[in-house]
């Protein structure tokens, strides 16, 4: 692999690594920003929701009490006034001003509907329904009475029943001549929960755990019991006994099998009306909260990853001139000197550790050179005198050769002359 190609992989792995990092860090860190914000933004907003419902609740109480005091029902009650035309011509009126009731009754003290604003209601006994006997009890009892959330066996409606006594004002002890029964219009509440856009889901939830108003709908979690829930609803009110405070954002999986935010708000009450304890959930997706983070870091990536490329290319670009170019040369050169041209040198451009080196290995190959003509000087002068040598060896050799030659003639002239013959003329 070229050490071109080897930058560039570097630099390319350097940009990935570095935009991976600083998205993942813009994320992180703008998720973080926006959990707290949309959870802030979110425990409030179920504050004055809850806030609301009180206030609308409050509403009903006072309501009620103010119905018990007028004076065409004490009169009635008390027998001072026969005629219930009155009443009648009223109670078709009070549940609009002052509701809407489903239901709201004038009872006597024996517990019968003396007027109603619902017809089939009128001379009934109403103490036969459990959650109107328990509301008349307290009211006869002398109490401004409201019952936690229930369904009422009259409408079968989900409800809140609330009661007062009515006093015989004009006798000293005010004795109680009768009681104003009134089951609130539950889409009232329902309706404040529903104003709000599903995708951010708001539950309504009593104590135990069920489920009373969704702006989700077709909820089958409807008037259920969640018992997960139920231990939130505990652990968060036993973690604040002495005041209820917002549950602050958790993320988690929710039912739905998505990722939400929630926050949990307590009910508090409003002046006399002191509540029951429900609490508000709020679920926002976290894919809806943290939209805006993904979005920040998918324009992080389209802004970063152009500036990156455009970086690397001109480092690349850089390295290739101060240092890729002339190492190229300077191995091109060395390829020559490498075949045999020691006369060739290597180009100083720059003063920097680059063109020391080019400026040492031209220094390295020159002195190569020196010794290359200094050794074959010494190779030809040896050359030369080993030529002398052989010469002489070879007139050497050729002597003791005749030397030889002619010791052999003269044994054989020798050995004739014993032998008597007469020797060969040389």
């Amino acid at each position: 692999m070229r050490l071109l190609t080897k930058i560039a992989l570097i630099i390319l792995t350097g940009v990935v690594i570095m935009t991976t990092g600083g998205v993942i860090f813009v994320f992180t860190s703008t998720k973080s920003a926006l959990q707290t914000s949309v959870t802030e933004k979110q425990a409030e907003l179920g504050r004055q929701t809850m806030d609301r419902i009180d206030r609308v609740l409050f509403g009903y109480y006072i309501g009620i009490q103010n119905i018990a005091e007028e004076e065409s029902i004490e009169r009635t009650l008390s027998g001072a006034v026969t005629d219930k035309r009155v009443i009648e011509r009223r109670i078709k009126e009070l549940p609009f001003l002052t509701g809407p009731w489903d239901v709201l009754s004038i009872v006597d003290t024996n517990g019968v509907a003396v007027v109603s604003n619902v017809a089939a209601e009128v001379g009934e006994d109403l103490k036969k329904d459990p959650g109107n006997f328990i509301a008349l009890k307290s009211a006869l009892a002398g109490n401004v009475y409201h019952s936690d959330f229930v369904f009422s066996e009259e409408t079968e409606r989900p409800t809140m029943i609330f009661a007062a006594p009515v006093r015989d004002q004009e006798k000293p002890d005010q004795p109680i001549v009768g009681v104003i029964l009134g089951h609130m219009a539950w889409p009232v509440v329902n309706d404040l929960i529903n104003s709000f856009d599903p995708v951010r889901e708001f539950d309504l939830y009593m104590p135990d755990g069920t489920l009373i108003a969704t702006n989700q709908e077709n909820s089958t979690k409807l008037f259920v019991k969640n018992e997960e829930i139920a231990r939130s609803i505990a652990a968060s009110r036993s973690a604040n006994a002495s005041t209820p405070a917002q549950h602050q954002g958790v993320e988690k999986e929710t039912e739905s099998g998505f990722e939400a935010l929630i926050t949990e708000s307590p009910s508090t009450g409003y002046l006399g009306y002191k509540g029951h304890q429900w609490s508000l959930f709020i679920e926002t997706p976290t894919a809806l909260a943290f939209a805006p983070a993904a979005n920040t870091a998918r324009n992080i990536v389209f802004f970063l990853v152009p500036i990156s490329l455009f970086t690397g290319i001109v480092v690349l670009l850089l390295l290739y001139l101060f240092l890729i170019r002339p190492l190229v040369g300077f191995t091109e050169v060395t390829k020559i000197i490498a075949g045999g041209d020691l006369t060739k040198r290597a180009e100083v451009h720059s003063k920097d550790e680059m063109g020391e080196l080019a400026a040492s290995f031209n220094v390295m190959t020159a002195r190569l050179q020196e010794s290359h003509a200094s050794l074959e000087g010494k190779v030809q002068e040896r050359t030369a005198e080993l030529n002398q040598k052989i010469g002489e060896l070879g007139k050497m050799n050729k002597f003791m050769v005749n030397r030889e030659l002619k010791m052999v003639e003269l044994k054989k002239e020798i050995a004739e002359l014993r032998s008597g013959k007469s020797p060969r003329s040389s």
